[in-house]
Formats: C-alpha cells, sequence, structure tokens
C-alpha cells in the first residue's frame, strides 16, 4: 500500500494501522508491525546472512538499538517540529518558535551524532547495520539545513557513504528523489516508500512463513 501524503487517516490505512502513522509492514505471521525500530529490526531478522543487525549479547546489537531508540525518539520528532510546526502548536504566532527551537535541537543532536561516530566507517563500528539506513535518512535530510550535514565532517562522510551503495541508489532512483531533493513536503511519505522498498528487496530472502 502506497499512503500519499495526508491519507493515514483514511479508513483502509486505519484499518492496517489504527494510530494512522507509517511506516506500517504486513506480514504472514507476525501481523502488522509498526515503528521504524521494529521494522528495521524484521528486516535484520529476516536475511540474517546479511548481519545487518549482531546477535543480542554483543556490544554492536546493542549500540545499534540504542541508534534506533535516539532516532526515532530524539532527531526524527525534532525534523517534525521544524517542517510541520502546526502540529505542535494552535497559535500561529508560535509556529516560528516552534521551528527556531527544532533547529537549535536537530543542530545539538548532528552535533551529538558527529563525535559519536568519529572515527568509525558507520554508526556501530566498521560493519553497517539497520542503524545505518534510519540515520542516512536524517543525514540526507540535513543537506537541507543551515547548520547542516556539511557542517559535520562525520556525518556529512557518513551520509555520502551510504549515498554511495548501489542498494541505496536504486532505492533513490526508484523513488525518484535525488540527495538533496529540496522539496520537502513529501518527506514522510517517501520515507515510509523509502521502507516499503527496502523490505520489497529483502522479501526475496524470507523464510517460508514471512
Amino acid at each position: 500500500m502506497r499512503i500519499e501524503r495526508g491519507k493515514q487517516t483514511d479508513p483502509e490505512y486505519l484499518a492496517v494501522n489504527p494510530l494512522g502513522r507509517v511506516p506500517a509492514l504486513v506480514t504472514a505471521s507476525h501481523g502488522t508491525i509498526t515503528e521504524v525500530p521494529a521494522v528495521l529490526s524484521f528486516i535484520a531478522d529476516a536475511a540474517p546472512n546479511r548481519c545487518l543487525l549482531t546477535p543480542a549479547g554483543t556490544s554492536e546489537h546493542y549500540e545499534a538499538l540504542r541508534w534506533l531508540a535516539y532516532l526515532s525518539s530524539t532527531v526524527h520528532p525534532a525534523f517534525g517540529r521544524l517542517w510541520r510546526a502546526d502540529r505542535f502548536t494552535t497559535e500561529a504566532g508560535c509556529m516560528s518558535t516552534v521551528e527556531r527551537a527544532a533547529a537549535a535541537q536537530i543542530a545539538s543532536d548532528f552535533r551529538h551524532m558527529d563525535r559519536v561516530i568519529a572515527g568509525k566507517l558507520f554508526a556501530v563500528g566498521m560493519t553497517i547495520s539497520i542503524a545505518d539506513f534510519y540515520l542516512f535518512v536524517f543525514g540526507r535530510w540535513g543537506l537541507r539545513l543551515t547548520p547542516g550535514t556539511r557542517e559535520f565532517p562525520n556525518l556529512h562522510r557518513h551520509t555520502m557513504t551510504i549515498a554511495e551503495l548501489d542498494a541505496t541508489r536504486r532505492a533513490m532512483t526508484q523513488q525518484g528523489i535525488t540527495l538533496e531533493d529540496r522539496n520537502r513536503a513529501p518527506a514522510r511519505k517517501r520515507f515510509y516508500r523509502f521502507v516499503q522498498y527496502l523490505t520489497s528487496q529483502v522479501k526475496g530472502l524470507l523464510p517460508v512463513g514471512y
């Protein structure tokens, strides 16, 4: 199902996810999986040969989970406040205040992430993981901001590294987006479609019953 902007509250989609949020991944044996960390974890479990999430008990496993929690609970909501301030205040005169606070939060988060990935090829270390796919979304979005991704060399390097992967290029081409697409409005829809496309690429690797 492709969700157009603002259609998340249509009855058709609410039947899939009553919260009206994206992404939502419907599976044959695990029901409907919602929220990005859960969807990405499912993808990693569905393709164990890709080692996108190291086994439980390893430090890399918990570091990847930390990234997913941080990005979904802190960074992603900040972009929502920056680009959709109307959702966070009913006072038109307050929207600029919400946007300024969100921009400051994003700059602080980018500064923190830049320090954390210093000396690392990927978010968790020298091996790619599901955390890198989620982090790439915000590095790409940050290319539109000032200060943004370019002002943080480690984050910028990571963004460009993921952007140059063949899988990323195919996904962006399939979705009709570019690395520095400045059309802000479809961001959430395109993020959902990006995850949807990534899932479709993994589908052929799924064990029977997934």
